[in-house]
């Protein structure tokens, strides 16, 4: 056989035909995770700094949801803001990186089934999610809300299958 057949049968390399490789579509998976991490651990210290700054009003806004007593309201006001930017920080930097988004991706959770249960339960309300402010509870804020903790998950799914 002489070389011009052999030419027919090689494929010409364009660049055009070229699939990304297993390499390729990981790293844009994990830049995936790291940016939902991110995402997290940004909003999660913004809420723990401002509601460390004013926890009266976060125990205000807590007992507004009427899921729980004084007593454990008063508790979680305590300890929901210190939970946030130490989760935060340790997304942040790194450290003990699936437990911390498996974490914040359950606080999420909480927040997503306790906004549902105020708009099942049809009270009016403001989150409370940043503060003193006048953002009312509404089906956007649960679909916002169910966002984060959906992403959050997907965070920690990719960091436990690739750590």
């Amino acid at each position: 056989m002489n070389g011009t057949n052999l030419s027919i049968d090689r494929k010409i390399d364009n660049g055009l035909d070229r699939r990304p490789s297993f390499a390729t579509s990981f790293h844009i998976v994990y830049g995936l995770g790291n940016l939902f991490g991110l995402f997290a651990a940004g909003l999660l210290i913004y809420t723990g700094l401002i509601h460390l700054g004013n926890s009266y009003a976060f125990l205000a806004s807590i007992l507004r949801y009427q899921l729980a007593g004084f007593e454990i309201s008063k508790h979680l006001a305590m300890i929901l803001p210190v939970a946030h930017l130490v989760i935060g920080l340790c997304i942040l930097c790194r450290l003990f990186l699936p437990a911390s988004l498996v974490l914040a991706s359950s606080l999420f959770s909480l927040y997503f089934i306790a906004q549902f249960s105020v708009m099942w339960r049809g009270l009016t309300i403001s989150c409370g999610c940043f503060g003193l402010d006048s953002h009312q509870i509404s089906w956007f804020s649960v679909g916002l809300v169910g966002s984060c903790s959906l992403l959050s998950w997907v965070s920690a799914a990719i960091f436990r299958k690739h750590r």
